[in-house]
C-alpha cells in the first residue's frame, strides 16, 4: 500500500490525531474532475493539434512535437492554479 499525505479539512473527530492511519475517499464527481484535468483535456489538446496540423499539410513529426509542446503551458497553468484546484477537490475520512 502506498502512503500519501493529503489534507482533510473541516473534519472533527476526537479519536484521530496527526500520524494516524486512515482510509480517505472522494466522490465520483471529484474523481472524474481530477481525471479530466490530468488526462482527458491533455488528450484532447494532443489529438486536436495533430488533426489541425495534418489538415494544414504539416508533417506528422512536427505535428506530434508541437502537440506535446502545447502541453507545457497547459500543465504550467494547472500548476499555477493548484491552490484553487485543491480547494475544489476534497477528501473525506471513511
Amino acid at each position: 500500500m502506498k502512503e500519501k499525505i493529503v489534507d482533510v479539512y473541516h473534519y472533527n473527530r476526537d479519536d484521530l490525531k496527526v500520524g494516524d492511519s486512515v482510509v480517505v475517499g472522494t466522490s465520483d464527481a471529484m474523481a472524474r474532475k481530477a481525471l479530466l484535468l490530468g488526462f482527458g483535456l491533455p488528450l484532447l489538446i494532443i489529438v486536436g493539434i495533430i488533426a489541425v496540423m495534418l489538415f494544414m499539410g504539416i508533417g506528422e513529426g512536427a505535428a506530434a512535437i508541437t502537440s506535446i509542446g502545447a502541453l507545457v503551458p497547459y500543465y504550467f497553468m494547472l500548476w499555477l492554479m493548484r491552490g484553487r484546484i485543491s480547494k475544489s477537490i476534497s477528501f473525506t475520512i471513511e
